[in-house]
């Protein structure tokens, strides 16, 4: 999906990871579903090259099926990061310090909510999302829940 630009495959992706329906739901269990939905933001830079955000796809089909709301500008990259996959775990949790912020104009909405998903296509190391979630709570959030498609040993 991410370097084939083959955006469409979301929604399989998506059906694969959690199932459909009722099935999804079983999977899924174990704390109630966020209010909202954050696709893990690239840097504008990188998007623009991409030509797309596969966590945004992603997150827009998850939340199609679970009847979720997307706020796809809850986050912003603020500085572009070099690329996180040949990177040791330490590397990429320094690679991403101070590297996200919450959208002033967004944050009293997340604030309101109980939970909010996060949603991202793969968890490598966990940096990302660790730093996401520490963003998110510095602003106010109360739950954040991981929302990916894989987890890579």
């Amino acid at each position: 999906m991410k370097y084939g630009n083959k955006p469409q495959l979301s929604r399989l992706l998506v059906e694969l990871a959690f199932g459909r329906g009722t099935e999804a739901r079983r999977k899924l269990t174990g704390s109630p579903l966020p209010e909202v939905l954050i696709p893990v933001p690239m840097h504008p830079r990188k998007q623009r090259q991409r030509g797309f955000n596969q966590a945004i796809y992603l997150a827009k089909q998850f939340g199609k099926q679970h009847g979720i709301r997307v706020v796809s500008d809850a986050l912003q990259k603020s500085r572009s990061t070099d690329a996180q996959n040949p990177l040791t775990a330490e590397q990429r949790q320094n690679n991403l310090r101070g590297a996200f912020r919450v959208n002033p104009k967004r944050i009293s909405e997340l604030t309101r909510c109980d939970s909010v998903g996060l949603v991202d296509d793969v968890i490598t190391t966990g940096a990302t999302m660790t730093e996401i979630c520490h963003t998110l709570q510095d602003a106010g959030v109360a739950e954040v829940h991981l929302i990916a498609i894989a987890r890579t040993p």
